[in-house]
């Protein structure tokens, strides 16, 4: 296998594995700084970060829209690897399925969700640390999968959206560092698969700056 193809197949297999852990590194070397209660009961003004978890890597900005609204748009990074020919991820679930042959592949994932932080006045008026939108929240997430790698062995990568309601929840670990749980269930169709139903399940450690 020639050297270039080695080189990405290793990036498509490793790359958020490594991410992860130099996340966490930088949380314990880094993070340990205080987490003094930081109290708002309106939604931060433009936040933005970086995530790292399942599903891979995440650049997103999170805009307030009203006391507890926003808008989040993102960008994703996933990575994907098969003994076939053609990679298929579902932008909801990232899911990975192909044909026949090795492939390998880094794709990018756009992302579009409205917010409504439920309980954050809530969590402000008990002196949580609401911080960065630290609250939980209802959403409707679109992705797209625009069916190109930016990163892979020629492989094709085929187009998909999903639009799947989702609930989520975020918590700080200290001024810098937090961690997001979200799930839901909804919609996704493919351009030669059709419309099925679309899983979304994510844990992340965030970083926002």
């Amino acid at each position: 296998m020639p050297v270039g193809n080695i080189i990405a197949t290793f990036a498509a297999n490793y790359i958020f594995i490594i991410m992860k852990a130099i996340i966490i590194l930088m949380c314990i070397l880094f993070g340990a700084g205080s987490i003094s209660a930081q109290v708002s009961d309106r939604a931060g003004e433009s936040v933005w970060g970086l995530q790292a978890g399942l599903g891979g890597l995440w650049i997103n900005n999170e805009r307030r829209l009203g006391d507890v609204f926003t808008i989040k748009s993102e960008i994703n990074l996933t990575g994907a690897y098969s003994r076939n020919s053609a990679i298929y991820v579902d932008p909801g679930s990232h899911e990975v399925s192909a044909g026949n042959g090795e492939s390998y592949a880094i794709v990018p994932l756009i992302a579009a969700a409205p917010r409504w932080y439920y309980n954050l006045k809530r969590r402000a008026a008990k002196g949580r640390n609401t911080a960065n939108n630290a609250a939980d929240y209802l959403s409707i997430e679109l992705t797209v999968n625009p069916g190109f790698a930016i990163i892979s062995n020629n492989t094709d990568v085929e187009p998909a959206i999903s639009i799947i309601p989702v609930w989520g929840l975020r918590r700080n670990l200290s001024r810098h560092f937090n961690f997001e749980l979200s799930g839901g269930i909804g919609y996704h169709c493919a351009k030669s698969r059709g419309s099925d139903l679309g899983i979304n399940l994510t844990i992340r450690l965030g970083y926002v700056f």
